[in-house]
């Protein structure tokens, strides 16, 4: 057999040599599921009534439970506040939240003011 034969298999060697060790040291897979009895979703909505449902049913879904989902509603002129009622879950109602938001902005003191979603 010529040395370019041995050259071929020597190089195939160390290439499946590699791939085994990437294998070998690659993180081990961990289970992705997460308890979610010390957590609480909080869902801020205003007209929300085509998508509020869908959402607390996702949540549950996923597991959280009804004591565990918070809606907070900015002043829903639709049928929101009637929705959150049947589904069972913690809701509150803060008309005009975000005119409440600028208004407390505007006496802070600090440095640093997170900017408000648009």
């Amino acid at each position: 057999m010529s040395v370019y034969f041995y050259i071929i298999v020597i190089f195939i060697f160390v290439d499946a040599l590699k791939v085994y060790l990437e294998i070998w040291n690659r993180p081990v897979r961990r289970d992705f599921s997460t308890d979610l009895s010390q957590v609480t979703a909080l869902i801020p909505t205003y007209n929300g009534q085509t998508v509020i449902r869908e959402t607390v049913d996702d949540l549950i879904r996923a597991g959280f439970a009804r004591d565990r989902i918070l809606v907070v509603d900015d002043g829903s002129t639709d049928d929101t506040p009637g929705i959150l009622g049947g589904l069972r879950v913690r809701s509150y109602r803060i008309p005009n939240m975000v005119g409440l938001q600028d208004q407390h902005a505007a006496k802070t003191h600090g440095e640093l003011l997170l900017p408000r979603p648009r």
